[in-house]
């Protein structure tokens, strides 16, 4: 046994020590306290399991720069460390020393943490200066060198780190100031330590490591890509793009930069309306649902490459309020993952002739909206019933600037029809203006089409919007034939 405590030595000779089939080290680590932040724990850690042991002894020293000011002591312990003062300096640290010299009966699990002892710093919060050293020139000289005793054996072990924390907030930028936090975008470490974790609820992540160094904290989510999109997006490209209607936010254009070009074209529009019509090749240029901005990042006008990460530099110990705001791309109108607003004004409205089916006959089923003054865009997805109808032409009419490439058939085996239209200039429908036909043949009589063809909102939402890009929603209406 080490010479620690000399008025102790001849008992500790005298005293009976038990046969060890394998020597249990105490390791030791110096944590922050969690509860008040000018506090420090120290735990210990046996490597094997102890049952009415005779913990007899111990010795650490505590270290902090001199610049950092202050003094340290025990707030309390549970095995009676005292600070055995007074303090020393090397010039560059000073040092405090603890000890505690009392037989307590301990019974530890391995592995298992037990507080030892906490400490208390006088100049404010306890920070990552703080650390257990052994084998200085201070601590050699100063009978400061880690030293424990169980069951009459020295068994000091190593100096353990706790892993620390890089912890943040990621919050939807549309909901800034109040906030808004973003569930189930993945955090990764990389670089000089790894990890990952997912944001809660309120878009928290706390993600631990414990080797120091250069460390790039970066988010991703790409999932649900069409949470939350229109063709009102769409049309604020577009007026984006002919000047009608500036972006002057820069987290509004990075949202508006669908496909990740650093620019927004008409392109981005065009990918938009397709993704909605369910094009697959739309939906693999709509490059990622999210994008990431540091808080703490001031961005211009325009935005393009800004950071999407947090670089970190030379640190170590708990880092914290590593924020960033996301920018769901393509969501340049409505509010994020939340019911349509309430409509303005009346809806559009489309009237179709019912009919009743005659088997192997063709129907075209002509579709005619009612007057709008201030159309700019429209949604909406229809549902035929495939076993009683097969389309066979898709016909855009006089009524409405309407095309081919706005129509989707790419669910077509089950019954389902997209319609997507946008412009930058809001144009006028005159009464019972035809947009577009659909031709059927019917696979069976006797049946009327309105039980066979209705709008279908869990597809695609049905809306409408003015220039304005206000909501005043989609409606079908089947006009019963006179004498049916």
């Amino acid at each position: 046994m080490k010479n620690r405590f000399p008025f102790l030595w001849l008992l500790g000779c005298l005293a009976f020590v038990p046969a060890l089939s394998a020597p249990t080290l105490i390791d030791m680590s110096l944590v922050n306290n969690p509860v008040s932040s000018n506090k420090l724990e120290v735990r210990l850690r046996p490597t094997l399991t102890v049952a009415s042991g005779a913990y007899s002894a111990g010795v650490f020293t505590v270290r902090a720069p001199v610049a950092l000011g202050g003094t340290l002591n025990v707030f309390s312990s549970a095995y009676n460390y005292a600070f055995a003062g007074p303090a020393g300096t090397d010039g560059t640290y000073n040092y405090y020393r603890f000890q505690f010299v009392q037989n307590f009966v301990v019974n530890w699990n391995a592995g298992q943490e037990y507080v030892a002892a906490i400490l208390e710093y006088s100049a404010g919060p306890a920070t990552g200066a703080f650390e257990l050293v052994t084998g200085t020139a201070w601590t050699n000289s100063n009978n400061g060198n880690f030293y424990q005793e169980l069951n009459g054996l020295e068994a000091e072990g190593i100096f353990y780190q706790q892993p620390w924390e890089i912890s943040g907030n990621v919050e939807w930028y549309n909901a800034a100031p109040t906030g808004s936090g973003i569930k189930d975008a993945t955090v990764s470490l990389s670089g000089a330590a790894a990890g990952s974790d997912d944001t809660d609820v309120n878009g928290d992540f706390a993600i631990p490591y414990s080797t120091g160094g250069n460390i790039t904290v970066k988010p991703v989510k790409n999932t649900n890509k069409l949470n939350g999109i229109t063709t009102a997006d769409a049309a604020a490209i577009q007026q984006y793009v002919t000047n009608l209607t500036p972006i002057t936010d820069p987290y509004r254009l990075i949202a508006a930069d669908v496909n990740k070009s650093n620019t927004v074209t008409t392109l981005d529009a065009t990918i938009l309306n397709q993704a909605l019509l369910g094009s697959p090749s739309a939906m693999s240029q709509f490059k990622t649902s999210w994008r990431f901005v540091p808080q703490a990042y001031a961005l211009s006008l325009p935005p393009w490459g800004f950071p999407e990460q947090i670089n970190l530099t030379g640190i170590s110990g708990n880092q914290t309020g590593q924020d960033f705001y996301g920018v769901k791309t393509g969501d340049i109108v409505s509010t994020y993952a939340t019911p349509a607003k309430p409509g303005t004004g009346q809806p559009l409205n489309f009237q179709v002739q019912d009919c009743w089916l005659e088997a192997d006959k063709e129907i075209a089923v002509e579709f005619k909206a009612d007057q709008v003054k201030d159309l700019s865009a429209f949604q909406f997805a229809l549902r035929f019933d495939p076993a009683a109808l097969t389309l066979l032409a898709i016909e855009p009419l006089s009524g409405a600037p309407l095309s081919m490439g706005n129509f989707g058939t790419f669910n077509l085996e089950a019954g389902e029809i997209r319609v997507v239209w946008s412009a930058a200039a809001a144009i006028q429908l005159k009464d019972a203006a035809p947009v577009f036909r659909l031709r059927f043949k019917a696979l069976s009589g006797s049946v009327p089409l309105s039980e066979l063809l209705r709008l279908d909102e869990t597809v695609l939402p049905a809306h409408a919007y003015n220039a304005a890009l206000a909501n005043f929603g989609v409606t079908l209406q089947f006009v019963k034939t006179v004498g049916n």
